[in-house]
């Protein structure tokens, strides 16, 4: 298996938590690269430089060209989702800590599973091997 995956943030102790969801749900296959990062335009660049099968994104974290409020900040941070997801067809788990997120704005752009944080390894371990059985979740 030649899969890739995407993590949206930079914070270690939430790195090492995907990480081994990501080691339960592949096992021995685990995937052949894992690109990290929290600012917007790195992932945006790293998925335009080939096929990743999985984005899971903190998104209250990911970093968006700009300061402003998380009010000021939403739509462009669906507008990176929403790349993410038809421009790529990447699959996205989302998760977000204690700020208010418009669940049917994500539906409507086509992430696949939101959750706010903390969530539990199996509740994303489920979320990650339903995106995994399919090829692309588009």
């Amino acid at each position: 298996m030649n899969s890739r995956i995407i993590i949206g943030w930079t914070e270690e102790i939430f790195i090492d938590f995907a990480r081994e969801v990501i080691a339960d749900v592949y096992g021995p296959q685990e995937p052949s690269e894992i690109f990290v990062s929290e600012r917007s335009e790195e992932l945006l660049l790293a998925a335009e430089s080939g096929e990743f099968d999985l984005a899971i994104l903190m998104i209250n974290n990911i970093m968006l060209p700009g300061l402003g409020s998380w009010t000021e900040r939403w739509p462009q941070l669906l507008e990176f989702l929403s790349t993410l997801h038809s421009r790529y067809q990447i699959p996205i788990v989302a998760l977000a800590g204690s700020v208010p997120v418009e669940v049917e704005n994500l539906n409507e752009i086509g992430v696949e599973f939101f959750y706010h944080a903390p969530v539990s390894l199996d509740v994303l371990r489920k979320a990650i091997q339903h995106c995994s059985l399919c090829t692309r979740c588009v």
